[in-house]
């Protein structure tokens, strides 16, 4: 903890304490260049009007030789000019005084203690390139596993079908891509898979897969598209079903740029239930969402769990979906 205040320091050492973080704390920007030079954090709460350096300096330092630990910024500073600044400069969350203890504690991962297990059923070799270019790729490592959530703390048990896959790539999303939409449903035989792209460059692209129990993927012609609700923030949504018609059963998580939901859809003949994510790659560029980056969504309650990334409760990468 970087900060020069007395009373907030100690204020905020306490309540951290209590919660069970060992806190280590400097009170000027120097010191707090040095400390960072020389030890491991899992956390940095930041304060920026610091005595002899200032604190988006040591920010600066710190992101410059490759530092990704992550920095909350606890200021003053309130304009949205320092925002940006702050935020471009690297931090993770920017947060501005006066403040509830509660809204400095909020972004700090609490402690869990468990175990979250993925037992794959077949493993699926080959990755999928999503664009001529290879600049992005798309692997379904696992399209159906079993998921078993065991955890002390917070207490919770949680038993399913699950799923694991992975996106790679040499340029970010949004150079790559415009929009899109994917969705993951559990057959009696298997899964099935749609995943519909717009890309910048090519124009759009559509992969609809099947998987069997064996690992044997096969591709089907992708069945109408259904369009979806917009979400509270307005974001455009879509699927695919035999019929054309699709339902959102239950809403996980809603974000200006990214919503994942529970839908229901007609494929091969049957009802099925899928995940389904939409994102919109330029809303994400828009300069108003990237100022929001840093405050939470706020989430379903009792969504789910998220293991290793793409789940049953909103995400954030990806692993695991009931």
């Amino acid at each position: 903890m970087v900060e020069d205040d007395r009373m907030i320091a100690q204020g905020l050492e306490r309540a951290l304490r209590q919660d069970g973080y060992a806190v280590d704390g400097v009170a000027d920007g120097k010191s707090a260049s040095e400390a960072l030079r020389t030890s491991v954090f899992d956390l940095v709460l930041l304060d920026l009007g610091l005595p002899e350096r200032d604190g988006l300096e040591v920010l600066r330092e710190l992101r410059g030789r490759g530092d990704s630990t992550p920095v909350i910024i606890v200021t003053a500073r309130d304009d949205v000019q320092n925002r940006i600044a702050g935020l471009d400069s690297g931090a993770d969350d920017y947060i501005v005084k006066p403040f509830d203890l509660d809204e400095v504690a909020a972004p700090i991962p609490r402690r869990i203690r468990g175990a979250v297990r993925l037992e794959p059923e077949f493993l699926h070799p080959a990755p999928f390139a999503l664009d001529a270019r290879g600049r992005h790729a798309w692997r379904p490592i696992a399209p159906r596993a079993q998921v078993s959530v065991d955890l002390a703390a917070p207490d919770l048990k949680w038993r399913g079908h699950g799923y694991f896959d992975a996106n790679a790539g040499s340029e970010s999303l949004s150079e790559g891509f415009s929009r899109w939409t994917w969705s993951r449903a559990s057959l009696p035989d298997g899964a099935a898979i749609l995943y519909d792209a717009e890309r910048r460059a090519g124009g759009p692209i559509s992969l609809a897969l099947r998987f069997d129990r064996s690992g044997r993927c096969e591709s089907f012609a992708p069945p109408p598209r259904a369009d979806l609700p917009r979400t509270g923030w307005r974001l455009a949504r879509q699927t695919r079903s035999d019929d054309a018609r699709a339902f959102v059963e239950r809403g996980f998580e809603d974000t200006p740029f990214y919503s994942r939901s529970l839908v229901s859809a007609r494929l091969f003949g049957a009802r099925v239930v899928s995940v389904h994510e939409s994102l919109s790659l330029d809303r994400f560029d828009l300069a108003l969402v990237r100022l929001m980056l840093p405050f939470r969504m706020p989430r379903r309650q009792g969504a789910g769990v998220t293991a290793a990334g793409r789940a049953a409760a909103p995400r954030p990468s990806r692993g695991a979906s009931s």
